[in-house]
């Protein structure tokens, strides 16, 4: 008689320390973000404690290279800015100092903040930020600033909303008005 479905091993059997290598099998976890899964498993606090220290132990369980991981994953395919990941990163349980050394890490890896800011304007809006190319001879001089102003705007506030700063949205911003 069959009683978990005909499923391989069934919950009951698992220890919180398998079921979080099984977790781990698929992609890195953080630490915070680990015990939380194990606890909407139903599993109890010291068989978690023990579980993670396990894992730590073993050098299976690892923030800052979860860190690492997922701030590379996020600047190259994500195309977010370093305030997102670290906002990201932040709420997935990983400390400050990790957090920086991660996006330290994806920086010296090609991830140039700059680059990639101007690469996400120039597929979001096909044309550039040109005052020529707003000036269409309908708008008075005073009109020509005020529509380039509100446009600028807009792509800074992109810009802002994926995670860059201030200062890398204006430059990219003011960048892409030079090409």
């Amino acid at each position: 008689m069959v009683l978990n479905g005909g499923k391989k091993g069934s919950r009951a059997q698992k220890s919180a320390l398998e079921v979080a290598v099984a977790m781990l099998a698929r992609r890195e976890h953080s630490r915070a973000e680990l015990a939380q899964k194990l606890r909407q498993k139903g599993f109890g606090a010291a068989e978690i404690a023990a579980a993670l220290d396990e894992l730590v132990a073993r050098n299976y369980l690892n923030d800052g290279r979860f860190a690492l991981v997922r701030a590379g994953y996020r600047a190259e395919h994500s195309k977010w800015g370093p305030v997102k990941i670290r906002q990201e990163l932040a709420a997935r349980g990983v400390r400050g100092d990790e957090v920086g050394a991660a996006l330290a890490a994806a920086e010296e890896a090609g991830g140039d903040w700059l680059k990639v800011a101007k690469g996400l304007l120039a597929r979001k809006f096909k044309e550039p930020l040109v005052m020529d190319s707003i000036a269409d001879g309908a708008l008075g001089g005073r009109e020509v600033v005020e529509v380039y102003n509100k446009e600028k705007a807009r792509r800074v506030g992109f810009l802002l909303r994926r995670g860059f700063t201030m200062a890398q949205a204006l430059a990219a911003v003011g960048g892409a008005s030079d090409e």
